[in-house]
């Protein structure tokens, strides 16, 4: 056994070996430092308590199961809200003026704005078999895409395509938009990315395609950690934490009616009514735990290798693209009204 200045001495020794390997350790990427869960022992008085809160969500398919009760919740916890619903580029734009406290965005939105805070443990994110991102190949191997066609959508699919790409074949392909009206099929594109009710609606594979992806399926066999699609950013930490409760509760009643969620969206947007309830309840999760944050840090790592994004900067795409997604979007979303309305007129 060995004497107390042996024991000493052993751990010098073990605390220099220790301090050199982490000095010579190959330098990590930097990515946004994600904020730590709210603290419920946090006794500060928040600024934010009896302030009427701007909040900002899209009622699209993904995200009725984290926001489709908000206001009932918010009204029992006490708090007062004004709620905006549109388009996710009208929330992003909104919240990025500062015109909402609160908004359910994107990913890749938080890389703009690295300042926010992702508040509470909600999430909408997939580990494994999704769904609702494609990508349908008409060349043989997925190694020879050159064009790749798609509609207007999140920059955090067009990103997720372009570092598996990147990652997997070393090719970057040049991504070609199309319109609202054209048909997908059509597009003499080497690849189509599909995402969201088209990709749910099933189109019929066609003998003009020789592969398909998930994209969500894809990314965790690569990387063994879930994609994280969407959460919830506040403008501040305190208001952040303040509605963190709230936001976890209106998530865990959307989960408790996932039936009724996939039956009524089912018949909305033409989606077979089994299908869209697997959708909910086992292609998507709805919790941000350790591993849902990790692979924000991976995602942000693999772009910024990649040069794909700027922490704090803009997403580099060009107007074009912007104007024709945001024209979409508002398309898309005066649709998902008028079959709301014929939905509760029924």
């Amino acid at each position: 056994m060995r004497t107390r200045p042996q024991r000493i001495a052993l751990s010098r020794i073990v605390n220099t070996v220790i301090k050199k390997s982490v000095s010579n350790a190959s330098p990590v990427l930097s990515s946004p430092t994600l904020a730590a869960a709210p603290s419920a022992a946090e006794e500060e008085i928040n600024p934010w308590i009896g302030k009427t809160i701007r909040v900002g969500y899209s009622p699209i398919i993904s995200h009725l199961p984290v926001t489709f009760c908000f206001e009932q919740t918010a009204q029992e916890n006490g708090i007062p809200v004004e709620v905006f619903q549109g388009s996710m580029e009208d929330v992003r734009l909104k919240f990025f003026d500062d015109e909402l406290d609160l908004a359910f965005v994107a990913m890749t939105d938080y890389f703009q704005r690295p300042e926010s805070y992702i508040s509470s443990d909600v999430c909408i994110c997939s580990e494994g078999l999704v769904r609702s991102v494609l990508l349908y190949g008409r060349v043989q191997q997925p190694c020879q895409i050159k064009t790749i066609a798609l509609y207007p959508t999140s920059e955090t699919f067009v990103l997720m395509t372009k570092i598996l790409l990147a990652e997997r074949f070393d090719i970057h392909p040049e991504f070609i938009y199309l319109d609202d009206k054209e048909k997908w099929e059509l597009s003499n594109a080497d690849a189509v990315l599909l995402v969201g009710t088209h990709a749910l609606k099933q189109p019929p594979r066609g003998d003009s395609f020789s592969f398909v992806w998930d994209m969500g399926q894809r990314w965790s066999q690569w990387t063994g950690i879930p994609f994280i699609y969407n959460f919830w950013l506040a403008k501040d930490k305190s208001l952040g934490r303040y509605m963190a409760p709230t936001l976890s509760q209106t998530r865990d009643k959307g989960v408790e009616n996932l039936n009724i969620l996939a039956y009524q969206e089912s018949r909305r947007f033409g989606i077979d009514a089994e299908y869209c309830q697997d959708y909910f309840s086992s292609r998507l999760s709805f919790r941000l735990g350790g591993r849902q944050r990790k692979g924000v840090e991976i995602f942000c790592r693999l772009a910024k290798k990649h040069l794909l994004i700027d922490i704090g900067a803009p997403i580099p795409f060009n107007n074009q693209y912007r104007l024709r997604r945001r024209e979409q979007e508002q398309s898309m979303w005066q649709e998902q009204q008028e079959k709301i309305e014929q939905f509760d007129a029924e």
